[in-house]
């Protein structure tokens, strides 16, 4: 074997060693990368989890609170109906009110009074 082929064997040997270390450390890179993924996505769901449990616990008491407003409305339409009637009328009238004189422009105020 001659000085050339010798040469150009060990360029090609430092080469494929130099590619190989190249791949190894990719490889390396990847794994740890990957695990720390892994733990990341496992925070997460756990994180979604919880949310989603806090949501249910919520919207169960919006619920039960809903629930019994309703039925404390319900208590006093029946324990007080002539009060109920009178703060319905009355609310209604301010509506009225309230709703007419936006209807009106300035100028129809005006020539009304």
């Amino acid at each position: 074997m001659n000085a050339e082929t010798r040469l150009l064997r060990t360029a090609t040997n430092n080469a494929h060693a130099g590619t190989d270390a190249a791949v190894h450390l990719a490889h390396d890179l990847i794994d740890r990368a990957a695990k720390h993924l892994e733990v990341s996505e496992e925070k997460l769901r756990k994180t979604a989890h919880d949310a989603e449990q806090a949501v249910k616990v919520s919207l169960r008491a919006a619920r039960t609170r809903s629930l019994q407003a309703g039925d404390s409305a319900k208590n006093v339409l029946q324990s007080h109906p002539v009060a109920a009637l009178s703060l319905a009328v009355s609310v209604g009238a301010l509506f009225a009110i309230w709703f007419r004189g936006r209807d009106r422009s300035p100028t129809e105020t005006v020539e009304a009074e």
